[in-house]
């Protein structure tokens, strides 16, 4: 037995519109918008044949995009980022199929240092260099036809980590199976903190809305925590968390990060307050009265389910020999329940130009400022007091 090759005898266009067409390869041009049902049909030379179907909707002319407005970086701001990435957002647009994002050393974009193609409305971008740069935003439709954002400037530099004792960012935990945290590993100094017990892994949560989309581990409030076994100095701390219970008050003395095993105090770094809404100050923590919430001066931490930048400076560093990520010391009620974003520590007292640049860093990264567009038409407004505070 031998296999036959067959031939193609004839190819047959039909465009749904009276037009047909023989030959492999066509071109056709419609004369009105519509929706068209266009087929090719393939005919052997032993009159064997198929057809395909194919339904293409023409559309003449689209409406141009709406205008785009830049969100984030705003405009003149200072950007600081310990690993060279962050987001560039900007605002959906009627009529966009596309965007492309033009970051540029120079206001007349002549030296591009990047540029993409995308369909989402943020970006993330790793900055190479340091200095001044613009960007802008064009969206375009189906034909092409674009429009463009106005050219944004921004001052991007990297934080002064001297003295850093470690820093651990969500983006950077491992997961496993299930999307739970197995290890989550320090930058700049690679200081694990793990967990090996499958039913104490805490969770990464990929995308956390009400911090600007950025990812945030949570702990479940029984026995999730991550151990840190390496000795570590600290005298300066910086955590994004909040909790997640139902609670207007914390319902025990609930611990982000402390000692793991008892022995020599401070046993605790940051916990919180049994039966209150702040943070704990007492002589057995290592920050005492020295640690504020949201840079308002108080370990006031409500509302409590709403996320939270805590900052805390010792008088001097104290040495810890183990942590626990998400708990405190041993005790089996004090378990934290909620997300934890961020953990920055220093070994020493650190600048004032690095604290302002950390502060900056995690505005940024969590609360960046929102542009509001130029649309917004503010008229016949009574004595109002707008805020964006939410209960």
């Amino acid at each position: 037995m031998s296999d036959t090759i067959l031939t193609v005898d004839n190819f047959f266009w039909d465009f749904d519109d009276g037009t047909t067409l023989l030959g492999k390869d066509a071109d056709h041009a419609f004369g009105t918008d519509g929706v068209f049902n266009v087929q090719h049909a393939v005919t052997l030379q032993n009159g064997c044949s198929d057809t395909a179907l194919q339904a293409i909707n023409i559309q003449s002319s689209f409406d141009m995009p709406g205008e785009v407005v830049l969100v984030s970086p705003i405009d003149n701001s200072l950007r600081f980022h310990p690993d060279s990435t962050f987001n560039f957002t900007w605002s959906q647009t009627t009529d966009a199929a596309y965007f492309n994002l033009f970051l540029a050393s120079d206001s007349d974009f002549d030296n591009i240092v990047y540029q993409t193609q995308t369909d989402t409305t943020y970006q993330p971008v790793h900055m190479q260099d340091t200095g001044t740069f613009y960007w802008k935003v064009e969206a375009y439709n189906l034909c092409m036809q674009s429009s463009s954002s106005a050219v944004y400037s921004f001052q991007y530099d990297k934080i002064d980590t001297t003295g850093i004792a470690f820093w651990f960012n969500a983006a950077s935990a491992d997961t496993i199976t299930g999307g739970v945290v197995q290890n989550w590993t320090s930058q700049y100094t690679n200081i694990p903190a793990t967990q090996n017990i499958t039913d104490k892994q805490p969770q990464l949560i990929a995308q956390v809305p009400e911090i600007n989309n950025q990812p945030a581990i949570y702990f479940d409030g029984t026995n999730d925590n991550l151990i840190i076994t390496d000795t570590t100095n600290i005298q300066t701390m910086f955590v994004v968390a909040n909790w997640g219970g139902t609670e207007s008050v914390f319902p025990d003395y609930k611990g982000i990060i402390n000692k793991y095993t008892s022995g020599q105090q401070p046993y605790y770094i940051v916990i919180a307050q049994s039966l209150d809404s702040s943070l704990y100050t007492a002589g057995s923590s290592l920050f005492e009265e020295q640690i504020n919430v949201s840079q308002t001066g108080t370990p006031q931490f409500g509302p409590i389910s709403q996320h939270k930048l805590i900052f805390g400076q010792a008088t001097e560093a104290k040495q810890f020999s183990d942590l626990q990520i998400g708990g405190a010391v041993n005790y089996s009620t004090r378990f934290w329940k909620g997300n934890i974003a961020e953990i920055i520590a220093f070994e020493t007292t650190i600048s004032q130009e690095q604290n302002e640049q950390v502060h900056r860093y995690l505005q940024d990264k969590y609360a960046p400022v929102v542009n509001l567009p130029e649309i917004i038409e503010m008229t016949s407004f009574c004595d109002t007091s707008v805020s964006a505070y939410q209960p």
